[in-house]
C-alpha cells in the first residue's frame, strides 16, 4: 500500500491541460496500470502453491472445476478493493473536482486490470509449483509486456513483425483504456509561444503522440476479457495437471 501513498505524494497536483503536466499524468496513469497488475499477479503467485498442496491432498473431497471456480471467485473481492484504492489515489492526483461517471470509469480499467492479473497469476503459478522458476518465467514476460504498453516504447515506431505482441499484452489494452479515459477529458493544453517546441494541444493529440487511438476504449474492454478468459482456461488446465502428475512436494 505504500505505492498509493508514493502516487499521492509525487503525483498531487498534476495538471494535464498544461505542456510539463503531460508527462506527469502518463506516468502516473502507467503506474497506477502496472501496480495494480503486479500487485495482484505476484500475490496469486505467492499464495496459491500452499493452497494446491491441500488441493492435491484432497483429491476426492472436490473436482478440479469447483475448485477452481471458487479460487478464482474468492480472489476478485480483494483484487477489486486494492484496485479501486489505487483508482482514488489516482483519481485525487489527476483531478480537482469529482464526477461519478469519470471515477466509474477509471474504476472499471483498474477492475479489469486487477482480475486480468488473478488470471496472470493464476496460469503461470498453476503449471511451475517451484516459486523460484515462476518469477524467473515471469520476469521477462513482464519485460515484454511492458514495452508492448506503449510507455517506454513508441508504439506507432513499432516493426511490422512485432505489431501484433501487443495484442497479447494486459499492459497494453490497460494502459490505453485508462489513457483514453483521461485523456479524452482535455480538450486544450497550453501551448506557450515562447517554448519553440511542438505542443500538443489537446488530449486527443496526446493519445496519438503515443500510439493509441481514442476509439478503441471498448476493444481494449474485450481484449482484457479475452485475456483474462483464455489465461483462466490454461490456469485451469494446469490446475487440473497437478492431480494428475506427482503430488506437490511438501
Amino acid at each position: 500500500m505504500l505505492s498509493i501513498v508514493f502516487v499521492n505524494i509525487f503525483y498531487a497536483g498534476t495538471n494535464s491541460s498544461t505542456q510539463e503536466g503531460i508527462q506527469n499524468a502518463r506516468g502516473v496513469l502507467y503506474l497506477t496500470i502496472s501496480e495494480v497488475i503486479f500487485t495482484i499477479a505476484y500475490s496469486v503467485v505467492y499464495e496459491l502453491p500452499g493452497e494446491l498442496v491441500l488441493y492435491v491432498r484432497e483429491n476426492t473431497v472436490y473436482t478440479p472445476g469447483p475448485y477452481y471456480l471458487a479460487t478464482v471467485l474468492a480472489l476478485i473481492p480483494k483484487a477489486t478493493f486494492k484496485a479501486l484504492l489505487f483508482t482514488i489515489a489516482l483519481y485525487l492526483a489527476l483531478h480537482s473536482e469529482f464526477s461519478l461517471l469519470s471515477f466509474c470509469s477509471y474504476c472499471l480499467c483498474t477492475t479489469a486490470a486487477a482480475i486480468c492479473g488473478i488470471a496472470y497469476g493464476m496460469t503461470i503459478s498453476s503449471w511451475i509449483a517451484d516459486i523460484d522458476i515462476v518469477i524467473t518465467i515471469m520476469i521477462p514476460l513482464d519485460m515484454l509486456f511492458l514495452l508492448m504498453a506503449g510507455t517506454f516504447y513508441n508504439l506507432r515506431t513499432l516493426p511490422s513483425y512485432l505489431a501484433y505482441f501487443k495484442y497479447s499484452s494486459m499492459f497494453y489494452y490497460a494502459t490505453e483504456a485508462i489513457s483514453i479515459v483521461h485523456w479524452s477529458e482535455i480538450e486544450n493544453i497550453d501551448c506557450p509561444a515562447s517554448r519553440g517546441l511542438p505542443c500538443l494541444s489537446n488530449g486527443t493529440e496526446v493519445l496519438s503522440e503515443y500510439g493509441y487511438n481514442e476509439n478503441n476504449f471498448w476493444w481494449d474492454m474485450i481484449g482484457l476479457l479475452l485475456l483474462t478468459i483464455l489465461m483462466n482456461i490454461t490456469a485451469y488446465l494446469g490446475t487440473r495437471r497437478r492431480r494428475a502428475s506427482r503430488p506437490i512436494a511438501y
